[in-house]
């Protein structure tokens, strides 16, 4: 399952590095599938056009490089009520040949480099319609009228159960898609509000009335779980994309994320199976450069908390050894890992003072820069 948050992390990888993978995203009405990529256009269109407001002499390279790519456009299309030339466009007889002028909404796109484009209730459409969609899929055009590579497309749709009066979903077409289903979530969406929400009329977020409303609703806020869940199959194609989509850096993205992208595309079991081998992997890699005495960056912070135990039970037996690269480790770790480290070494400040000496250094400066936090996890004064 994908929350509104990280569906959104997803969309704009997708939309900055890998535009050509289009996104099936399930779920029941009213939880954000087309408001999510909504609000991620607002936020890419803001960003596009500050950048333009700047004089070219003072952008920065980032803003000169979002100049360059172009405005970007926004699409939201009903696929429910399409039929074929609605979809294709109609047919205009040219004397010898045929030609098709393409329907309003492609048009739309090919004004534009790149966008976001929600084709919404795709699995309400005709039968016949359907297959020309495949191909649109395919081949991101369709009688002459091209999608340009800089769009990504978010497919929404309603779950296939009693609740909505939709089709079961095509093998195919799960196939040419990065599948997701979608959950609701309380906190997330409260966040939101108050963050991000603002009153079309007065700018204020939201209500806090209706936000407590929300809590209070609990569950009655609607069903959240899906009883006919989709799921993308491995296959050949399957493996060739995700292997392009790590060329293209979704390592980059956090663990949530990523693997929420890679089971849209093999299924949640070879997601996994592949995280637990490049984690495997990425461990042994960092554990050496633990053990060289090497600062590490730019980790998630789940794989700095695997790190940090592996590298605690490799260095308990022989702390004094390992005093320096503790140190180190410390310095790489995130705020709330550094208290875990803390409390395990703390008995060894004493026991080894020449070794543990810049360690216990850093662990003074830490606690009076952390006072909340040292006092929230309970911990000892260094001077104790």
């Amino acid at each position: 399952m994908i929350y509104p948050n990280t569906y959104e992390t997803a969309i704009r990888w997708m939309f900055e590095d890998f535009p050509k993978m289009p996104i099936l995203v399930i779920g029941h009405t009213g939880i954000g599938k087309t408001e999510v990529p909504k609000r991620l256009f607002a936020k890419l269109k803001r960003i596009y056009d500050e950048a333009c407001a700047i004089a070219e002499k003072d952008r920065t390279p980032e803003q000169q490089a979002e100049v360059d790519k172009g405005p970007i456009g926004f699409l939201n299309q009903n696929f429910s009520h399409l039929d074929y030339a609605e979809l294709g466009g109609l047919p205009v007889n040219k004397g010898d040949h045929m030609e098709y002028l393409p329907p309003m909404w492609l048009k739309l796109m090919g004004q534009f480099k790149r966008g976001v484009a929600v084709f919404n209730e795709v699995n309400r459409m005709e039968l016949q319609t359907r297959h020309a969609y495949m191909q649109l899929l395919d081949e991101r055009e369709i009688n002459g009228a091209v999608i340009p590579d800089g769009w990504v497309i978010v497919q929404t749709a309603n779950p296939a159960d009693d609740q909505y009066q939709v089709s079961d979903f095509d093998r195919a077409l799960v196939r040419r898609s990065c599948t997701m289903m979608m959950a609701d979530d309380t906190e997330v969406w409260q966040a939101w509000g108050m963050n991000e929400y603002r009153d079309p009329i007065t700018g204020d977020s939201m209500d806090p009335a209706v936000l407590s409303l929300s809590v209070r609703l609990g569950a009655q806020m609607g069903k959240n779980t899906i009883e006919n869940r989709v799921e993308a199959q491995p296959t050949r194609a399957g493996l060739t994309i995700v292997s392009e989509m790590r060329r293209a850096g979704i390592t980059k993205l956090p663990r949530e994320v990523r693997e929420n992208i890679v089971a849209g595309v093999l299924g949640a079991n070879a997601a996994g199976i592949l995280e637990s081998m490049l984690s495997g992997n990425l461990l042994k890699s960092l554990m050496e450069k633990f053990e060289k005495g090497e600062e590490i960056k730019g980790q998630d912070a789940e794989v700095m908390f695997d790190l940090l135990f592996m590298a605690f039970e490799k260095t308990k037996k022989a702390p004094a050894k390992w005093a320096n690269q503790l140190h180190v480790l410390w310095l790489s770790l995130p705020e709330d890992g550094k208290p875990v480290l803390a409390k395990s070494v703390y008995p060894w400040f004493y026991q080894h003072k020449k070794e543990y000496g810049d360690f216990k250094v850093a662990y003074q400066k830490w606690l009076m820069d952390h006072a909340e936090v040292a006092m929230r996890f309970a911990m000892p004064e260094a001077d104790a």
